[in-house]
Parts: structure tokens; C-alpha cells; sequence
């Protein structure tokens, strides 16, 4: 369960600091800030939880160390769980902050479509 909660913990991390730099800031600190934001939640992660899980938070190394035979099918699989539960409530939270209600129902962000396209904007 340990390694399942770290590798969830640092998959939404990446996905979150990563993506985010490159949502709400892209504009201002382009690709060399955004390459840099998904490096230092990296490097956060490997020291963080590195010793627990050994900070795979990407389905590809998990499958590689798998067929390194260091893992099991088993241990993948629930890697590969945590992976994307942890991706989707880091996108999640991002949603959350960029969706963040400041003129009705309207997104915060351009480049991010109205969470219910439906609806007038003009409403």
C-alpha cells in the first residue's frame, strides 16, 4: 500500500506542477521554465519517494522494469493503477484551479474551453 500511495503521490505531482507550469504560466516562462518545472517535480519525487516505490510515476518504466524481471506482474499492475488514478487527480486539481469561478461561469483561461460547452457564454 506504501508504494501504491507513492507512486500516486508522485505521479499527481508531476502532473500537476508539470502541466500546470505549462498551462498557467506557458505564456510567460515558455519551454525552458516548463521542461524545468517537470525536472524539479522529478527530482522532488525521486528524493521523496524514490526509496519507497523507486519514482517510476510513468507506466513505460514501470513495464520496463517488469520486463527487467525486478518487478511482478502484480507489482505492475498496481503501478500502473496508482499511475493513472494519480495523473487524472492531478489533472483533476489543475481543472480545479484553472476553472476557478471569477466571472459566472466563465473558464479563467483562453486556451481552455467552458466546462459545459453547451451553455451561452453571453448568458
Amino acid at each position: 500500500m506504501k508504494k501504491f500511495i507513492a507512486e500516486f503521490v508522485g505521479t499527481l505531482t508531476l502532473v500537476l506542477f508539470g502541466c500546470g507550469a505549462a498551462v498557467l504560466g506557458g505564456d510567460h516562462v515558455g519551454q525552458l521554465g516548463i521542461a524545468l518545472a517537470f525536472g524539479f517535480a522529478i527530482v522532488a519525487m525521486a528524493y521523496g519517494i524514490g526509496p519507497i516505490s523507486g519514482c517510476h510515476v510513468n507506466p513505460a518504466v514501470s513495464l520496463a522494469v517488469f520486463v527487467a524481471g525486478r518487478m511482478t506482474v502484480t507489482e505492475m499492475l498496481t503501478y500502473w493503477a496508482a499511475q493513472f488514478l494519480g495523473a487524472v487527480a492531478g489533472a483533476a486539481l489543475l481543472m480545479l484551479i484553472v476553472w476557478a469561478p471569477t466571472d459566472g461561469d466563465r473558464a479563467t483561461s483562453a486556451a481552455i474551453p467552458s466546462p459545459r460547452p453547451w451553455r451561452s457564454r453571453s448568458s
